[in-house]
């Protein structure tokens, strides 16, 4: 009798504490982003000339387990985190991210066409690499291409690529490999117009490298412009200063060419003016004067004579 009693009441027992276990608190929101979407939002404002970010956090639930609520002001448009935190530094990073990723989708899809059809137009040497990179990411078949040569034509080159069972033929041009990246171009101006925000997105991560090889001239208006078309000279011109000299007290001006190319004139000795020769000893010196006199006085009479003969 005493054990059908007790049965009854572990029975109840265990029904009470599966009842309580119904009641079991909310779940915990997901743990904070590791990436600081607060300031990369702040970047991408800045970078777009816009107001930086305003946030407002609000408080719920009771004074012990606070729960806060972040909603970020951008460009008059409010956004709002996703769940409840337990701190207002977590709230704001999830209401940043939730306006960072929608500003950033928004930017994609709303971005004018125009500029894709520009950058493919403006080079089309990363035509072949975006077409393979397209066809990478949609698991089709690499694209086959064929080139035909016309005998007696300045640009005798024509492709055509065979890609997802369609045949894209590009523009004539001077060597197989322009030829070749002519017809992938072809294949992308028509993807655009088909799968427009994959292979935008390809295009568009390329446009740092269109834009660096752009200037060079390299395919660019290929049709007018070929590459081989030799660009003007224009030599440098160097303007070096005026030199002096100083040539036996005087002071001489060269000019700009005869200080650069001729320097032995710079090597010359200066210009020093004939003097007369001192004797080397006074002794000499004194003889040599002592002789003339004797001749003088050896060539008096002499003359006397003459006259006294006339």
């Amino acid at each position: 009798m005493a054990a059908a009693t007790a049965e009854p009441l572990a029975v109840a027992v265990a029904h009470t504490a599966t009842a309580g276990t119904d009641h079991s608190p909310a779940p915990l929101p997901p743990p904070p982003p590791h990436c600081n979407y607060k300031s990369k939002l702040q970047e991408y404002l800045q970078q777009a000339n816009k107001q930086l970010p305003i946030y407002c956090t609000k408080c719920k639930g009771e004074h012990h387990q606070l729960k806060f609520k972040s909603t970020v002001m951008v460009d008059g448009e409010e956004f709002s985190s996703t769940f409840c935190h337990r701190r207002v530094k977590d709230a704001e990073q999830d209401a940043a991210k939730v306006a960072y990723d929608t500003l950033l989708e928004r930017k994609e899809t709303e971005t004018d066409d125009t500029d894709v059809f520009e950058l493919i137009d403006q080079d089309v040497v990363f035509s072949k690499s975006i077409l393979h990179e397209y066809t990478t990411k949609t698991k089709t078949d690499q694209p086959e291409y064929s080139v035909t040569k016309t005998e007696g034509s300045v640009t005798p080159y024509v492709s055509s690529v065979s890609f997802a069972g369609h045949t894209y033929t590009g523009g004539a041009a001077r060597n197989k490999k322009d030829a070749e990246q002519k017809a992938a171009r072809a294949a992308v101006k028509s993807l655009l117009a088909t799968n427009y925000t994959s292979m935008a997105k390809i295009v568009r991560s390329k446009e740092k490298l269109i834009r660096a090889i752009s200037p060079s001239g390299y395919n660019k208006g290929i049709d007018s412009n070929p590459t081989n078309k030799k660009l003007p000279f224009a030599p440098i011109k160097f303007t070096p200063p005026s030199i002096f000299k100083l040539y036996d007290g005087e002071i001489d001006m060269l000019s700009v060419p005869q200080a650069l190319f001729a320097p032995l004139v710079a090597a010359e000795e200066p210009k020093v003016r004939p003097a007369a020769e001192p004797a080397s000893n006074p002794s000499e010196q004194a003889v040599h004067v002592s002789k003339k006199h004797k001749d003088n006085k050896v060539r008096g009479p002499e003359v006397k004579e003459e006259r006294v003969a006339q």
